[in-house]
């Protein structure tokens, strides 16, 4: 009987110490993973900075760039505006040119611009 007990002990330790190796594995397994958590929010919060500095620049000359494209897309006004028309070539490419009709006034777009 005594000789049953202790076979039964062993391989209960060794079914023990099975278990305590794979918890090992796996709490190593578990800090890796931690680890490359840890290391993707950094690069999150890296990526967020980033992204809030472009949309505030996008705020600050947007609006100018806007406004200077638009005053120049109107088609010919009596007042003499100066008028971006485009033109498809031949060749198929486009070609821009300003229309004659210019002003020694200042458009809106241009004087929002030189502000910046």
């Amino acid at each position: 009987m005594a000789k049953k007990d202790n076979d039964l002990n062993i391989r209960m330790a060794e079914a023990s110490l099975h278990v305590a190796e794979a918890s090992q594995r796996d709490n190593a397994a578990m800090k890796a993973i931690a680890e490359d958590s840890k290391q993707v929010a950094l690069n999150t919060s890296r990526d967020s900075a980033a992204m809030r500095t472009i949309a505030a620049m996008t705020m600050v000359f947007l609006p100018a760039t806007f406004t200077a494209v638009s005053s120049h897309m109107h088609p010919p006004s009596p007042i003499g505006r100066p008028t971006l028309r485009f033109h498809r070539l031949s060749s198929g490419r486009v070609s821009s040119t300003f229309s004659p009709r210019t002003t020694k006034q200042w458009s809106p777009g241009g004087f929002g611009c030189m502000l910046l």
